[in-house]
């Protein structure tokens, strides 16, 4: 693959381009070999989430892959004993004792107003909700929250029945409209959240009873919800209290009680590969209990003690990037990262970025546009546990149906790699193919600014070098395959069409067609607004008037590379695509 150039020059170039390539000692050169034609695995979809929110800033959070939102930590909305009369109260709002006259089934003995507006506000910012079934952590500044375990009655230690319909007229009120409620269709259900800690002052007998009732419960009134639990509390994940690991599943096993996932925290992670191992264990385990079709999710993680200010950094980039592609390796089914707003810095007019959600916004990418991950090599990992910080250096590489795109992540959380030579082989792209590709980097000076967008003929083969990035760094690469068959079999010649585009591909000034009433914008590869004719802007007409003439002339800051080109008529929505080469 090469730059385009002259037809002669071209015939006697290599099949290959070396991007800006400097002196480098052996031992900071990182070889990486990728094979286009060797499909390895899928990307995981709807993997990510975060707790509580979502808040304002939740355009900038689904950006990042985010699809759930947990309701944990409310301290009020969505915890049970706020939202329904099971307990009694003292003057000051303590909670006391069980309320022996709640019935489950009537509507005047639950109070819904403000777990709606809260979950309202999931839903209507785009987001699913992720129900935890339970009490908010302990916290003297905030509402208080009781422990005990909801038995039926203080004669029978044992029994939760009247919690199980609890729980089922929950989802029937956010699932079914009961009580004047909702259709939000919640799947998933977690029960409790670290029983081992401080969230459970009853015996570990009676959480697993507690368990049992509320998912036969849920499982009779719904069996295509998902039912789990118990979020095993982060210092029980290394396997120092089999209470909610091993003796739970084993209870779990025996009484055929329904488990679609298991939950469990991870906190002050350092090592972002060690996710993998442990979630190798959890896998194990609960296959070796015949839950092999249980889902896992660990459903709070954090990184160091300062998990915000690790976000504002390169190094946070690499790591969290480093998280991803080891989840995206692992068991792991779903992940939620707290706190759920560390991706962004004062959300608003000014919202920018941190470097850890730039990083996650292009896995996003690669997730949604190139989901079929190709074979790579390169990785330098170490799985030690979770809290120490070493080596750690990881590549991903991904393909899109079609074959039109190759994304490549890099992620050098702490390795001596300082250069990067990337050989892309087997690549089903010919020399007249016209090849885009785009850098984005994060180093101490860079924040995923887009350095490069250049245009390339294609190739079977590719290799590329770059240098200074040294850890901690994110490199990620998008190679997009522009053949002008591709640009030209959109185009339409219907007489009566709404946009016409007279050159493509064009080099100085696009001229467009549309009719008179039409808005017209166009739009980069990302997404960014970069032009926008009204309806009412110009006065030149064509062909019978039915038409306005519409110059686009690219300014310095626009790169060679495809645009979006959309026509807006009475509400008809028309795209093109056109290819623009500087």
């Amino acid at each position: 693959m090469r730059k385009r150039t002259s037809a002669n020059e071209g015939d006697n170039m290599k099949k290959y381009f070396v991007i800006f390539a400097l002196f480098c000692s052996i031992y900071a050169q990182k070889h990486i070999s990728i094979d286009f034609s060797e499909m390895v695995d899928t990307m995981k979809s709807d993997l990510f989430g975060g707790i509580k929110g979502p808040g304002i800033a939740s355009e900038y959070l689904r950006a990042t892959g985010m699809k759930y939102i947990r309701t944990h930590d409310y301290h009020g909305p969505a915890d049970y004993c706020y939202y329904s009369d099971f307990w009694n109260t003292d003057a000051s709002g303590e909670f006391t004792t069980i309320n022996e006259d709640f019935d489950p089934d009537n509507p005047a003995d639950y109070d819904w107003i403000a777990t709606d507006m809260k979950l309202n506000a999931i839903v209507d910012n785009g987001f699913e909700i992720y129900f935890r079934l339970g009490v908010s952590f302990p916290n003297t500044s905030l509402p208080p929250q009781i422990y005990d375990p909801p038995i039926d009655s203080y004669d029978d230690t044992l029994s939760f029945s009247r919690f199980a319909s609890l729980c089922k007229h929950t989802a029937m009120h956010y699932n079914d409209g009961w009580d004047d409620g909702f259709y939000h269709g919640i799947e998933y259900f977690e029960i409790w959240c670290e029983p081992g800690g401080e969230f459970w002052d009853g015996s570990k007998v009676q959480f697993y009873y507690m368990f049992k009732f509320v998912s036969d419960t849920m499982k009779a009134y719904d069996p295509s919800i998902k039912i789990g639990g118990p979020g095993l509390i982060a210092g029980a994940v290394v396997g120092g209290n089999p209470n909610y690991r091993e003796k739970f599943l084993a209870f779990m096993d025996s009484t055929d009680t329904q488990l679609d996932f298991y939950s469990w925290h991870i906190a002050g992670l350092q090592n972002p590969y060690s996710l993998k191992a442990y979630a190798d264990t959890f896998r194990n385990m609960l296959n070796d209990f015949g839950f092999n079709n249980t889902e896992s999710h660990i459903v709070l993680i954090t990184s160091e003690e300062d998990t915000i200010r690790l976000a504002y950094s390169p190094k946070g980039a690499a790591h969290y990037t480093a998280c991803a592609i080891t989840i995206q390796r692992s068991s792991i089914d779903k992940i939620f990262w707290y706190p759920y707003n560390f991706m962004v810095i004062a959300p608003g007019e000014d919202t920018v970025y941190t470097q850890a959600a730039n990083s996650m916004k292009a896995f996003h990418l690669m997730q949604e546009e190139t989901p079929l991950i190709v074979s790579s090599d390169g990785d330098e990992v170490i799985p030690h546990p979770f809290d120490r910080d070493t080596t750690n250096f990881m590549t991903l590489a991904a393909k899109s149906q079609d074959s039109r795109k190759l994304f490549i992540l890099i992620a050098n959380s702490k390795s001596l790699n300082d250069e990067y030579s990337i050989s892309i082989n087997n690549l089903p792209w010919t020399d007249g193919d016209t090849i885009l590709l785009m850098k984005n980097l994060i180093i101490d000076t860079l924040n995923f600014i887009e350095e490069d967008d250049t245009i390339y003929c294609g190739g079977d083969s590719l290799l590329l070098s770059f240098s200074d990035v040294d850890a901690p760094s994110v490199l990620f690469l998008r190679l997009i395959n522009l053949s002008i068959s591709n640009i030209y079999e959109e185009r339409t010649e219907n007489p009566e069409a709404n946009l016409k585009i007279l050159k493509n591909p064009f080099n100085n000034v696009c001229e467009i067609r549309a009719l008179k009433n039409s808005d017209v914008r166009i739009f980069d590869v990302s997404g960014k607004l970069v032009f926008f004719s009204s309806r009412q802007d110009g006065k030149n007409s064509y062909d019978e008037e039915l038409y306005r003439k519409i110059f686009w002339q690219p300014s310095a800051e626009n790169s060679s590379g495809i645009y979006l080109v959309e026509a807006i008529n009475k509400g008809r929505l028309e795209r093109q695509k056109v290819l623009y080469i500087k």
